[in-house]
């Protein structure tokens, strides 16, 4: 068992990054998988294949039975699902076990945070272009205006077959699967999906900005393990610009930059700027 606590994200397709610091140690360099299930107290559990094993086998001994015991059965066993991390380190969890740990609801409504906001009012006084992988549309909720959102934006709908498009908050009281009210074709989320191209026109716009260049480079929050989005501290670097990662985990980029803050968003921009107003 890890102890601490940390933050979770969930993005539109329902994966989890798993933080740095347990990562590795839960398998092993990527040499052992994984099983994710559910508990009792409505939360999910993680374990490494190996200790999963002796505990499915606990349970499975339990008498039939015996109703104390089929609880555990029923959830411990019948929700487990084998899972791996892909290459950002992140899990994706079924929507059986996102619905049952109520994780949609809790992430639905999401806000700006104050980083998100301070990032905004920092265009009050200066060129600021943000460069997101998120597709949870929270710096374009902040107020940002120039931002390549290179994997697209969850809250956009689009159509499969025709040009409709529509902007929603969430998908509370959408209908499955949706449908275009126009056409009649399926509607999805403008988000680059698993082993989707990254859209030309913000690649188009990335390689302008960074060959007008920048003053300074700020990695936020970001694991850096896309090359894209690595690219602009990389840049910084080559160039001699100063360049600043906010992570409390190390990333990639931790032995590039000039400065290094290991901690929150939050705290470090406050810090450097002062507090959002």
């Amino acid at each position: 068992m890890f102890q601490g606590a940390a933050q979770i994200n969930l993005d539109a397709k329902g994966r989890m990054a798993v933080p740095t610091r347990t990562r590795e140690p839960l398998t092993q360099g990527g040499t052992v998988k994984l099983v994710l299930t559910a508990h009792p107290d409505g939360c999910l559990l993680l374990y490494p294949q190996p200790a999963w094993e002796p505990i499915r086998a606990q349970v499975m001994a339990f008498p039939s039975l015996d109703r104390r015991f089929a609880v555990w059965k029923r959830l411990l066993v019948g929700f487990a699902q084998d899972v791996e991390l892909d290459g950002a380190g992140r899990l994706l969890i079924a929507p059986e076990l996102r619905e049952f740990a109520h994780i949609e609801r809790a992430v639905r409504g999401a806000k700006p945070s104050a980083a998100h906001i301070l990032i905004a009012q920092l265009e009050r006084q200066h060129e600021v272009v943000v460069l997101t992988q998120n597709v949870d549309g929270l710096h374009r909720a902040a107020g940002s205006s120039r931002i390549i959102d290179i994997h697209g934006d969850c809250r956009e709908l689009i159509c499969t077959r025709c040009d409709y498009r529509e902007t929603r908050a969430d998908y509370a009281g959408l209908n499955l699967p949706p449908r275009c009210p126009d056409c009649g074709a399926l509607l999805r989320p403008d988000v680059v999906l698993f082993e989707e191209a990254l859209p030309v026109d913000k690649l188009d716009q990335l390689a302008e900005e960074l060959e007008r260049g920048f003053d300074a480079y700020f990695s936020i929050g970001t694991t850096s393990l896309f090359a894209y989005i690595a690219s602009p501290i990389v840049q910084a670097a080559r160039l001699g610009r100063l360049s600043v990662e906010i992570n409390p985990e190390p990333t990639p980029v931790s032995n590039v930059v000039d400065v290094r803050f290991a901690c929150g968003a939050g705290r470090a921009l406050g810090a450097i700027f002062g507090r959002p107003n």
